[in-house]
């Protein structure tokens, strides 16, 4: 597949980068002082675990620290001028105790806040965009510069070339076609899990996924359940007419039904044989001793085991008051567990 310029437009969730955190250190290593080099590790793993494109990464923190030379930068290791508002900029920044810290948590702000659906600057398109009138993108509510966001595309695209001049073409090509592949689907998957928490959400039984375009799972009112939550984020709708679920539960999308469709060679899931990041985790219910099951998205993997799960269940909402968590693996540690895979994410 071609590469694609970076632009204003390029969609900063959905777009892989080639960038390597050795040729990132090296590039800036050569750019004014220098300051910004060793950045690369720290922008690697925030684009993996955010599902953020790392060109952007890089040329937003060059442009708003102007290669490293800012008093921000240089005092509050603060890489993106995050909550340096126009009147007060060195003033009301906020500070961080090294730049890895502050990769992390601006690109978790970002993610959050401007890049995933419901966020409350996301505004038309996960890109860097242009301001009002017209305006769509980050570029809408994160700088009053109406130049900010063709300043940070001109420095990635650059980059970019930087890095085709530079690097053999099979491992430009492999750069690429892994950053892309790997990028969305997983990442989106857990982007979209994890907007839904934080919200306040009730646990309601039957409740929500019935609406997959939504911002939320379920409406305030009426709450959701463990099932209608993941088929929300995997966009599928909880009741369908695929003739297994029809035939097994009159069409419903529930536990039971889904452990019954992964054991079965049609359908939306595929059984795996361990746990993996972006996995369901599920377990049936068993009459007469558990009246309902609970599924969930396995979100982290430590050693072959599962570390963190998200999922709606009636115990966070009673302990925390929103049934939307990320949790410790407890729940799921039944023998009945399995796990799976929906078809739908590549």
């Amino acid at each position: 597949m071609p590469r694609e310029k970076f632009t204003i437009d390029t969609n900063l969730k959905a777009v892989g980068s080639p960038l390597t955190a050795e040729f990132i250190d090296e590039y800036l290593r050569t750019k004014r002082t220098g300051a910004l080099s060793g950045i690369g590790e720290a922008v690697i793993s925030a684009a993996k675990t955010h599902g953020i494109n790392a060109s952007y990464i890089v040329a937003h923190a060059a442009v708003e620290t102007g290669w490293g030379t800012s008093k921000i930068y240089r005092v509050k290791n603060n890489l993106f001028g995050w909550s340096a508002f126009d009147a007060t900029p060195f003033s009301s920044a906020k500070g961080f105790p090294n730049r890895e810290t502050c990769i992390d948590f601006v690109m978790g702000r970002i993610n959050a806040l401007y890049l995933t659906p419901g966020g409350r600057y996301y505004r038309r398109s996960a890109c860097l965009g242009k301001p009002n009138p017209g305006g769509y993108g980050m570029n809408v509510h994160y700088a009053s510069d109406p130049r900010w966001g063709r300043s940070i595309a001109t420095v990635a695209e650059q980059m970019e070339q930087a890095f085709l001049r530079t690097a053999p073409s099979a491992d430009v090509r492999s750069e690429v076609e892994d950053a892309t592949s790997a990028m969305p689907a997983v990442e989106a998957l857990l982007v979209r899990a994890r907007s839904a928490a934080g919200r306040q959400t009730r646990y309601q039984l039957g409740e929500g996924g019935m609406n997959p375009g939504a911002a939320m799972p379920g409406t305030p009112s009426r709450g959701c359940d463990c099932s209608g939550f993941v088929c929300w984020c995997f966009g599928i709708r909880r009741q369908t007419n695929h003739p297994l679920y029809v035939r097994f539960n009159s069409g419903w999308i529930n536990t039971d039904a889904m452990v019954h469709d992964a054991q079965h060679p049609t359908g939306f899931f595929t059984q795996l044989e361990g746990p993996s990041v972006g996995c369901m985790v599920v377990f049936p219910s068993k009459r007469p001793q558990r009246a309902y099951g609970h599924v969930g998205l396995v979100t982290a993997v430590r050693n072959g085991k599962v570390h963190k799960v998200i999922h709606c269940s009636s115990g966070n909402f009673t302990a925390l008051g929103d049934a939307i968590q990320e949790t410790g693996p407890t729940v799921f540690e039944k023998p009945e567990t399995i796990y799976a895979w929906y078809d739908g994410i590549v």
